[in-house]
């Protein structure tokens, strides 16, 4: 009675409660401080009846009230935006819609060209560290040329954890494909970093100044598949076991 609609999101909805709890040491007493008495949708509902618990989890939301009360405890945002990630899981698999999302699986943004420096980055530097890593690189390029281009892309934007963007060409008309499939993962939350060669660097939209932007000369794509590694390697530590199974 207490796991609708599914045994998976109540695990999951169960979990992320408790891990934001644990993470700023919160005891019982400061958790009832925060509970919302008549439910509203969000996590920190005192959800005693199964039709709360239920609606809590469709709603799958942290209100915002409960997130600037969590920043003031000293809670980090990137531990407010996974716990929201989960949050957004728990709410798919409420509504029967499960997110399908591969732990090692990246989408390339790209304009997509043919023998130029442009490919050239990406077979020869972008291509090589993904295959080094053990991560599934996707290509809108890859796509079969009848059905929705958009909606194909828009799928693999939310079932791939990690975007790279290649932003260095010289038509700007070229790179408003890019900058809207880049936005479309920033809105979702995605793990995304700006590839771009140093003499680009400046012709960049200052809006992107926040993201992270891997830098390489011009032409050195062993720069670049370094670069990109060592960046994977040091953020995501559990990637470390597939380049070394990939060495072996």
């Amino acid at each position: 009675m207490y796991a609708p609609p599914s045994l998976k999101a109540y695990i999951l909805y169960q979990i992320s409660q408790s891990v934001m709890n644990f993470s700023i040491f919160m005891g019982e007493s400061d958790v009832m401080n925060i509970y919302h008495r008549s439910p509203t949708g969000c996590m920190f509902d005192l959800n005693i009846q199964k039709n709360n618990i239920k609606y809590g989890m469709r709603s799958g939301k942290l209100c915002v009230n409960c997130k600037n009360h969590l920043l003031t405890r000293g809670i980090d945002q990137n531990a407010i935006n996974a716990i929201e990630n989960v949050l957004e899981i728990v709410r798919a698999e409420s509504f029967g819609e499960p997110v399908l999302i591969p732990q090692k699986a990246a989408f390339v943004i790209m304009k997509y060209t043919e023998n130029d420096a442009n490919e050239h980055g990406f077979l020869y530097g972008i291509a090589p560290a993904l295959q080094e890593l053990g991560i599934e690189c996707i290509l809108a390029n890859d796509y079969p040329q009848n059905g929705n281009l958009l909606d194909l892309i828009i799928n693999d934007i939310k079932r791939c954890r990690f975007i790279i963007a290649k932003v260095d060409v010289d038509n700007e008309r070229d790179l408003r494909n890019v900058y809207f499939e880049l936005g479309l993962a920033k809105g979702m939350g995605k793990d995304v970093i700006i590839i771009c060669s140093n003499n680009y660097i400046r012709k960049l939209p200052s809006d992107t100044v926040g993201l992270l932007h891997i830098t390489y000369p011009e032409g050195d794509y062993m720069v670049l598949r370094n670069s990109i590694i060592n960046y994977y390697t040091h953020k995501f530590h559990y990637l470390d076991n597939a380049m070394t199974r990939n060495s072996i």
